[in-house]
């Protein structure tokens, strides 16, 4: 049962919260009213989480005292808070909280946020746990254990090289392995890195020469490692057995001691029989250097630190056995001699024992190296690591020398860390958002496979040991068509500081995307890495219904001011409007009598202007009065339009081609005078649509004179087309297109805006698409729009259907 503290200053609301914690079967373990309780009773009470208020009272705040909390005891925090204000959500992303719950909130929300913030709790723990025990086991071990690329440079490496080569990790990370070995053994260990690359796991015995110049054996199992097809690299354990090639050395040396006695006593008996007293002598003589030699032998074998013993290819019987063997399998001398090795070997490990002794059988040449899996006497299975040395007599294999090793720990070393990592690797491949390293340089070392597909990498090794910017291709110089870093990239700037940021970015690889980022510098570790966590989640859809739902707020707030601001403006209008022909009348019945008065006096003039001037004046001034008043009450109308509630369309069966008909109609002579070439293209069949009739044709009538007013070609030309054929997706599309002057990106985001228009002052409101858009959203439907600047405009209204 997971426990619970809340830090919350209202009375009501934690006693709310505590209720509901409890009902789904939480421990409530502590309630606090201030920041500094809530300290204390961390200490005190050891919580699984915290709900913590952001604004306590008191001195020390909700955000000082998770940030104290999570230093102490690093419990995860869940912040509550009233307030929504960017600058607190930026104070408090610092103590870096595993979730926010805005007051006032649901139950279900409540238990979502403490499930979810619980489990990332446990999981980061098991992953600390695993990350140290992987550590523990591969810095404690004597042998050396490595990895290489596919280029043989070594990319890990443990802190035993120290005692075997007395380089530090940082020494040899990032240089060839080449580098390192006995110039002598170099193209012979070059050819097994050629079958590791191959896929086959190798084994060989090589020398290196050590940083202070000493010459050492070592014993390396290679194993390839494959991503998808191709090979990245290399992994293997390097074994110290200089020791061991120093008894096999004096053992040869015997060897060698005992060859040349038995030559040099050939030599004296076939010598005359006058020198047969001579040859005596000598023999004696050899005899006693044999039994010196011999002793010797028995001595190294004895006291060697391994194990030894000797095996019959015919009889298959343990012979020499040494105490190390005994100490190994728990056998005594005696209790060998009615052994052989298939009755201590095991599994898979007597089949490969009976492989080998049937070629030797058939005359075959068996490696010197070889691994099995035996018992103990007391029936422990162990492994062992045999280096066999035969000897030849009259062309065939009869006998061999074998020094045995007890590889076990090694073993099951090998096992517990493969283990541990792919663990390791099961937990990063299965959290859903793209996470990656990258080291100090911000060349990526490892990332998830969520990571891989956002990319649209095909395998690792596309992006492993290249800079971000190379491997996701960020940017690209266009004079060189190289890849270049970002400028004032924020990645490599955290890592510097180490200090963690989130940013928002819009995705380089693809336009009108967006992406939050968010950077955890890791520290320099023992091995000497140092670098970054990524986490990188994709908010093009938040981004999108954000700007959507500003727009809509927009747009409704200036419809409410609009509707106001047209009936201000309509009442003054109507006086002028009303009074223009009562105005008239009044001149009608006055201007006789001017007109006889100016007869009698052809010389009259009026504000320095003759008479007929004059009275032509006078009447075109009404006449412009007039115009203007009816552009006021256009504006006005349209103003009315763009202000109209959804509820006010009025929604009946129609047929869309008689709606089309009628507003071509309407502006058919208007879009002809502006265009050489108008096209209508209709379905043969009725189309049933479910709409308002008077507002569809207010926008078609609207697209058709912005598109005839577009035209700037001598072969102008506008098309209306209707299709029906969207049946799969149950919506119809009316499209207007024209090859007129076209719009560029900015033009095109801003066209829907109330009052922005392209045309002349005079010409246009600026409300005709605005209006369009609200009437198409009213009506259930969407309006698209492509245009490429000097190329022409396609305006297409989506309704649905039946």
């Amino acid at each position: 049962m997971a426990r619970i503290m809340i830090v919350e200053d209202e009375e009501p609301v934690s006693e709310y919260i505590a209720s509901s914690l409890k009902m789904k079967g939480y421990a409530v373990c502590s309630i606090e009213r201030s920041g500094e309780g809530a300290v204390e009773a961390a200490m005190r009470e050891r919580p699984d989480l915290v709900l913590m208020d952001i604004l306590l009272e008191g001195r020390m705040d909700g955000v000082e005292a998770a940030g104290k909390i999570r230093a102490r005891q690093n419990v995860p925090v869940v912040y509550l808070t009233s307030c929504a204000e960017n600058e607190i959500f930026e104070q408090a992303k610092v103590t870096e909280p595993y979730g926010f719950l805005l007051k006032p909130f649901k139950d279900e929300e409540l238990h979502r946020v403490i499930e979810i913030s619980l489990y990332k709790a446990k999981m980061e723990q098991k992953l600390r746990e695993s990350e140290e025990r992987y550590r523990n086991l591969v810095e404690n071990i004597s042998d050396v254990v490595y990895e290489v690329d596919a280029n043989g440079v070594f990319t890990y490496i443990s802190p035993a090289c120290k005692s075997l080569a007395g380089y530090s990790p940082e020494e040899v990370v990032g240089r060839s392995f080449v580098e390192f070995l006995y110039q002598e053994d170099v193209p012979r260990v070059l050819e097994r890195f050629k079958e590791i690359k191959s896929g086959l796991v190798c084994e060989t015995e090589y020398r290196i020469a050590g940083k202070s110049g000493e010459v050492r054996w070592v014993r390396s199992r290679g194993t390839p490692i494959i991503v998808g097809d191709d090979f990245t690299g290399a992994r293997g354990v390097l074994t110290d057995i200089t020791h061991k090639k120093q008894a096999e050395k004096a053992l040869q040396a015997a060897y060698d001691e005992l060859e040349r006695q038995v030559k040099e006593r050939t030599a004296t008996l076939s010598a005359s029989n006058q020198m047969l007293k001579l040859e005596i002598e000598e023999r004696a003589r050899a005899e006693e250097k044999l039994k010196e030699s011999e002793e010797r032998y028995r001595h190294l074998v004895k006291y060697a630190p391994a194990g030894i013993y000797e095996i019959d290819f015919e009889t298959q019987r343990f012979s020499n056995v040494n105490d190390v063997l005994c100490a190994y399998t728990g056998y005594s001398k005696e209790e060998f001699e009615s052994l052989r090795p298939l009755d201590l070997l095991v599994g898979e490990s007597r089949d490969l024992f009976m492989k080998r002794m049937e070629a030797v059988s058939c005359g075959e040449n068996i490696t010197n190296n070889v691994e099995y899996k035996f018992k103990t006497k007391d029936g422990e299975e162990r492994w062992a690591a045999l280096n066999v040395r035969v000897v030849w007599e009259k062309g065939k294999q009869k006998r061999a020398t074998v020094i045995v090793n007890d590889i076990t720990e090694r073993r099951e070393a090998e096992a517990r860390l493969k283990k541990s990592k792919v663990l390791l690797q099961v937990v990063f491949d299965g959290i859903p958002d793209p996470l990656m390293l990258v080291d100090q340089d911000n060349r990526v070392r490892s990332l998830n496979k969520s990571a891989m597909k956002y990319f649209g990498l095909a395998q690792f090794s596309d992006a492993i040991g290249k800079p971000c910017f190379e491997a996701f291709a960020a940017c690209r110089d266009a004079s060189r068509r190289r890849p270049k870093q970002c400028e004032q990239c924020q990645i490599k700037a955290a890592i510097s500081k180490g200090e963690a940021i989130t940013f928002e970015r819009e995705k380089f690889f693809s336009s009108g995307k967006h992406e939050m980022v968010s950077v955890y510098p890791l520290g320099a570790d023992e091995t000497g890495f140092a670098g970054a966590a990524i986490h990188i989640r994709d908010i093009t859809e938040a981004k999108i219904v954000e700007r959507q739902l500003i727009q809509s707020e927009k747009l409704a707030s200036l419809g409410f001011l609009v509707s106001g601001i047209a009936h201000e403006i309509n009442n003054p209008n109507n006086f002028i409007t009303f009074n223009i022909p009562i105005l008239k009348d009044y001149l009608k019945e006055i201007m006789p009598i001017v007109d006889e008065h100016a007869s009698r006096h052809p010389e009259y003039e009026v504000f320095g202007m003759s008479y007929a001037e004059f009275r032509e004046d006078l009447f075109r001034l009404l006449d412009n009065i007039k115009h203007g008043s009816d552009r006021i009450n256009t504006t006005v109308s349209d103003l009315r339009r763009f202000a109209r509630k959804n509820d006010e369309t009025e929604l009946r069966p129609v047929d869309l081609r008689e709606v089309v008909k009628s507003a071509v109609g309407i502006c058919r002579g208007q879009v002809r005078k502006m265009v050489k070439s108008f096209e209508l293209h209709l379905p043969e069949s009725p189309i049933n649509i479910h709409s308002d009739p008077g507002a569809l044709e207010q926008v078609v009538v609207n697209l058709l004179i912005n598109a005839a007013q577009a035209v700037d070609k001598q072969d102008s030309w506008v098309k209306l087309e209707v299709d029906a054929g969207r049946s799969k997706d149950k919506e119809i599309a009316i499209q207007v297109s024209d090859n007129g002057c076209g719009m560029d990106e900015v033009t095109r985001k801003r066209i829907f805006d109330p009052f922005f228009t392209t045309k002349p002052v005079g010409e246009g409101t600026g409300l005709g698409l605005s209006v369009c858009y609200s009437l198409v959203q009213a009506l259930g439907g969407r309006i698209e729009v492509e245009s490429e600047l000097g190329a022409g405009s396609a305006f297409r209204v989506v309704l649905p259907r039946l």
